[in-house]
């Protein structure tokens, strides 16, 4: 994005966290999942397509036999609120059975979506263990109670972009994590 980008130019985005920042956030977060699978075969289930960059990185620091696998969800409005439901467009179709899955998704605001994957998807499903990491946890959003076992940051309740998030598809690619001034919307 340039400052010639009338949607969203970066010199107007304020910085919260640092490509450098998120890195070693990230490696913690996979030593501390690495130390509760002991060993045992995981399964990241990611929630497309915010947490797929988060993803990625998260997956390069874990050691043995790890699974990838996919949510398509979208439970944002035209003008980027919560609809307060979920829409799953694709579901995963790894065995869970005895493994330990790690439910990855790079932020939780109003808990509406981990909570139907958890209950309607990966409830039964045989695994070991089912934790949810997120890289961001915005707690001031929060709608429904959930358990986040592994949270790389506490984000303010402000609409934000960078390192997969985006604003109208924009921001995505961003390194670092940004707050949005007058957003728009998001998928």
């Amino acid at each position: 994005m340039t400052e010639t980008d009338d949607a969203m130019p970066e010199s107007s985005l304020q910085l919260l966290w640092s490509a450098a920042q998120i890195d070693v956030r990230v490696r913690e977060l996979a030593a501390r999942i690495q130390h509760d699978c002991q060993g045992h075969q995981i399964v990241l289930l990611v929630v497309l397509k915010g947490a797929a960059i988060f993803a990625a990185d998260l997956m390069r620091h874990l050691r043995g036999e790890v699974f990838v696998d996919f949510f398509a969800v979208s439970s944002y409005t035209a003008d980027g609120q919560s609809s307060g439901s979920i829409k799953v467009h694709h579901e995963p179709r790894t065995d869970l059975r005895n493994r330990h899955v790690i439910l990855v998704d790079e932020i939780v605001d109003s808990g509406l979506t981990i909570d139907a994957l958890l209950k309607q998807y990966l409830a039964g499903c045989g695994a070991r263990s089912i934790r949810v990491c997120a890289l961001l946890d915005k707690v001031a959003a929060r709608r429904v109670p959930v358990t986040i076992d592994y949270v790389g940051f506490e984000a303010p309740n402000l609409w934000l972009v960078g390192y997969g998030m985006d604003t109208d598809g924009l921001g995505r690619n961003l390194p670092d994590i940004h707050a949005v001034p007058n957003p728009s919307r998001s998928d």
